[in-house]
């Protein structure tokens, strides 16, 4: 994946479909990946079912910067009791980065 990544930017767009198929399979790879999938995983916040938005708050926890406050905020009063933990979480760890 590094491999594909580093010769070739446009990889993270392929890497992001095969995470988004299957987060638990390819969150560990997709996260090496660091703050060069923020903007995807932003997108995620913004425009995927729940169960992506969960495995992006997530990885933004991991890897995210200030860039995600905004999307992070808006979901902050999600109906889903877990995405809003999870957002909680991510923020405190991003603001405090």
């Amino acid at each position: 994946v590094d491999f594909l990544v580093e010769n070739d930017p446009e990889a993270i767009g392929l890497i992001d479909r095969l995470w988004s198929a299957s987060p638990d399979d390819w969150d560990e790879h997709y996260a090496a990946l660091g703050s060069k999938i923020e903007d995807r995983l932003i997108f995620h916040l913004q425009e995927s079912p729940l169960e992506l938005q969960r495995a992006a708050t997530k990885l933004i926890d991991e890897v995210g910067t200030k860039k995600s406050v905004p999307a992070l905020t808006a979901l902050a009063s999600s109906d889903d009791t877990d995405l809003r933990i999870l957002v909680a979480r991510a923020l405190n760890t991003v603001k405090n980065r």
